[in-house]
């Protein structure tokens, strides 16, 4: 309503469009003729008052999107502080930390155990033996009550000692699905992929080799330091996830008779608290 003139003027708003173009005619002819009585101009300017106009509908869009943008910047930025941070601490640690903190070790970076079961194996995307993309998710362990998944590196180095953990495990437990992913850590691994599938298709059976998935490398940096934390890429690393795609037991390196006993008694146990039949 416009206070300088004695009758109201219409401003063109899309809010109020589907109102105005009902009954707008009957509305402003009663409101000329009982213009006299000052019966239908307050209400009219009342209604008016309420609704925003275009200039205010547009600032509530600018700020909506502007609070989306700075949501994703903010996102962003966390990312790259926390890729920031681990550059940083590779720095401090020099190029061969890695190394002299397997040097002797066989592998054991910490003894296999049980875990209190809160948190979640993310789901990772990669390609098989064939080229095709797949993705292990949370899905893929609702078949079963217990799953077995190996994570590594530098595959050629660990192929052994997965076969440590492989071998036994599937005979003591041949229902047990056993996944395997491989994260590449420096774009230079893609040039031995002939001689790794090699020395895999050598030793795995073709069942097994439909469960291993190689990462790309700039989507693993995050997964592989922040949820799976593996962050010596000189060993291997092995989790059991439940149904519920919870990570309750892992262990690193090469498999020991001791971890071996504990990981079966563990599994007999937890089958047997749940009631689960493998």
């Amino acid at each position: 309503y416009d206070s300088h003139h004695s009758q109201p003027k219409l401003k063109p708003c899309p809010a109020t469009s589907m109102i105005f173009s009902y009954g707008s005619r009957h509305t402003f002819r009663r409101a000329k003729n009982l213009r006299s009585r000052g019966s239908m101009i307050p209400t009219i300017r009342n209604q008016f008052n309420g609704m925003p106009s275009n200039g205010n509908m547009l600032s509530l869009g600018c700020r909506f999107y502007s609070n989306e943008l700075e949501e994703r910047k903010q996102a962003l930025k966390d990312k790259l502080t926390q890729m920031k941070k681990n550059v940083q601490e590779e720095a401090k640690r020099g190029n061969l930390w890695e190394f002299h903190e397997m040097k002797g070790s066989n592998g054991k970076l910490f003894p296999g155990g049980a875990t209190n079961g809160d948190k979640q194996f993310p789901a990772l995307e990669g390609k098989d033996v064939t080229g095709r993309t797949k993705t292990i998710k949370n899905s893929d362990f609702l078949k079963h009550p217990l799953n077995i998944v190996f994570v590594s590196q530098k595959r050629l180095l660990t192929h052994y000692n997965i076969l440590s953990w492989k071998r036994p495990m599937f005979k003591l437990f041949p229902m047990i699905p056993q996944y395997e992913v491989i994260i590449p850590t420096n774009i230079g691994y893609y040039l031995f992929d002939p001689l790794m599938w090699y020395r895999i298709k050598k030793d795995y059976n073709s069942e097994d080799l439909q469960k291993i998935i190689q990462m790309k490398i700039f989507t693993s940096v995050l997964e592989k330091d922040i949820k799976l934390e593996c962050e010596n890429s000189y060993t291997n690393y092995v989790y059991v996830v439940n149904k519920f795609g919870k990570i309750v037991w892992k262990a690193c390196g090469s498999a020991e008779s001791p971890e071996l006993i504990g990981l079966k008694e563990f599994i007999d146990q937890y089958c047997k608290e749940y009631n689960y039949k493998l």
